[in-house]
């Protein structure tokens, strides 16, 4: 019997304890939030289910996109082996939804789709200050753009979008109360004949005290990208790495009686460790985002970030206390697992090139990647990433400068890891004075050092480049540069350049040492 046949007289089992399809010849895994759109499915076997219904059900007032929902049915299409075209499990009901009618049955009891719970965030409807009131009805749209954005960030959920706070007897308690939301984001743009403001105020839902508060300003170049602008600003402030969310609720946290702490606060802890370029910092990462995944084994950014600390303790300290191997081998597994439970997240996409460059697959690295950056376009930390990848992984080193600029357009007050990888893309892009100035923001981190003097030798700065290379080898005394381009960098090209910059540095301490011995031959 040929596979086709076979797959269409196929009966398969649910187990959705385990997120996993089984049949009599196969099993395949689900991620978690696939596995949960599968059980609404299965539960309303033979009806039609919106994609409203399903969002429902699965994400439980979170804010995400019907889009969203699409995707996940195809995952399960692809585990089923089905297609949309001549479905054999799953019917899309053009404008209503989907109907499952395949032969798919529970093989243990349906339960309800369980996440970490993200800081539910409900956005006012801007307010809009200006001389000209034909941008009084702007605010809308922007507001309608910033929960948008917001949506696609993986760690936030967005609950509700109110577009008409301030009108007559529906003053901004009242909305609240009725939102019970954790943060409320009020934004002020005021906008001149030329110029344009932005004010933020992050605001705690439990007691109305302003958390954080933000202030931009630029210049209206065209003003039909103004909606674009202020919604991506917005969001990307809120939704970063150590952005004004994830520290007001680690303040929060710190404030509150000691407790237990959930998956998610030991999440935010590992975000606050990577910040530091520390050895001991960075063992504590490893701790908190391992127990991360620990309390919620489907938390994806949890496995994620285990890998980011395993990598960096073997890559970037050489801790002599970590067994390179072993910990490779860890950081691989928990990227498997990151993957499996969120393929969509655009900052799992992009780290799972360590994966396939594990599993010697170079063109899915290559693919990993430039999916992410699609992915994670109004995201500034995936953006990030991206670029130092497209440099190592993909070897297109002028859309690596495209991406950290844009980053740093969503970012205007740049975190220190944002300049340390702006130094090490425009050290392969060439542009070596940008590098060195980059690497001063960071100045004590090793990629500063080691990109920083590299490229203080490219341009013939010798006793600045040889005193960073020199503190590189004092800070990091168990680095070994070779070691950094072995680990992270595959395209021929960027390793070609490292290793010119690299030999460069050596020459030049080469020279250093000869001078002094022959100084101290004459004196003697």
């Amino acid at each position: 019997m040929s596979n086709l046949v076979a797959s269409m007289t196929r009966a398969w089992k649910f187990l959705q304890s385990q997120n996993r399809l089984m049949s009599e010849d196969d099993t395949v895994a689900l991620t978690g939030k696939a596995a949960a759109v599968l059980s609404v499915l299965t539960q309303r076997r033979g009806e039609v289910v919106s994609r409203e219904e399903i969002m429902d059900n699965v994400w439980k007032g979170v804010h995400v996109t019907p889009d969203l929902v699409r995707e996940y049915v195809h995952d399960i299409r692809q585990a089923l082996g089905d297609d949309a075209t001549t479905p054999r499990y799953i019917e899309t009901i053009r404008g209503k939804g989907f109907r499952l009618f395949g032969n798919i049955s529970f093989a243990d009891s349906p339960k309800t789709a369980q996440f970490p719970m993200f800081p539910r965030i409900a956005v006012m409807r801007p307010t809009m200050v200006s001389d000209d009131p034909k941008w009084g009805n702007l605010g809308y749209s922007i507001g309608k753009g910033i929960v948008s954005r917001i949506a696609y960030q993986p760690n936030l959920s967005v609950v509700s979008f109110h577009a008409t706070c301030g009108a007559e007897n529906d003053d901004l308690l009242t909305v609240v109360e009725r939102l019970s939301a954790d943060l409320i984001v009020l934004v002020e743009i005021s906008i001149g004949s030329e110029e344009f403001g932005v004010s933020l105020e992050l605001v705690a839902r439990s007691d109305y005290s302003v958390l954080a508060t933000d202030q931009y300003f630029g210049v209206m170049d065209d003003i039909s990208e103004l909606h674009n602008l202020v919604a991506d600003l917005v969001s990307a402030e809120l939704g970063r790495f150590n952005g004004h969310v994830h520290q007001a609720l680690l303040r929060n946290m710190r404030r509150a009686p000691p407790v237990d702490r959930t998956s998610f606060e030991e999440y935010l802890l590992s975000v606050e460790c990577e910040a530091i370029h520390d050895l001991a910092v960075w063992k504590r990462g490893l701790e908190h985002s391992s127990r991360a995944a620990e309390l919620d084994p489907d938390f994806a950014r949890a496995w994620h970030m285990r890998a980011v600390f395993l990598r960096g303790l073997v890559t970037f300290f050489q801790d002599p206390d970590t067994n390179r191997d072993t910990a490779f081998a860890a950081a691989v597994e928990a990227l498997r697992n990151s993957l499996r439970l969120d393929p969509h997240d655009p900052q799992v996409l992009v780290w799972s090139r360590h994966v396939h460059t594990a599993d010697g697959n170079i063109s899915a690295a290559r693919n990993a990647v430039v999916r992410a950056a699609d992915l994670g376009r109004n995201q500034p930390d995936t953006l990030c990433v991206c670029a130092l990848e497209y440099c190592q992984v993909v070897g297109a080193f002028d859309e690596a400068i495209a991406l950290i600029d844009t980053a740093l357009v969503l970012s205007p007050n740049p975190v220190v890891w944002y300049r340390l990888i702006e130094c090490r893309v425009a050290f392969f892009a060439g542009n070596y004075a940008r590098s060195a100035a980059a690497s001063e923001a960071g100045s004590a981190a090793l990629p500063a050092l080691l990109f920083g003097a590299m490229s203080l030798a490219a341009q013939q700065k010798v006793e600045p480049a040889l005193r960073k290379f020199k503190r590189l080898s004092q800070s990091f005394p168990l680095f070994h540069p070779e070691s950094y381009a072995e680990d992270m960098i595959v395209d021929e090209t960027a390793r070609r350049l490292f290793d010119e910059g690299l030999r460069r540095l050596y020459e030049l301490q080469s020279v250093e040492e000869n001078d002094v011995i022959t100084i101290s031959a004459v004196g003697s």
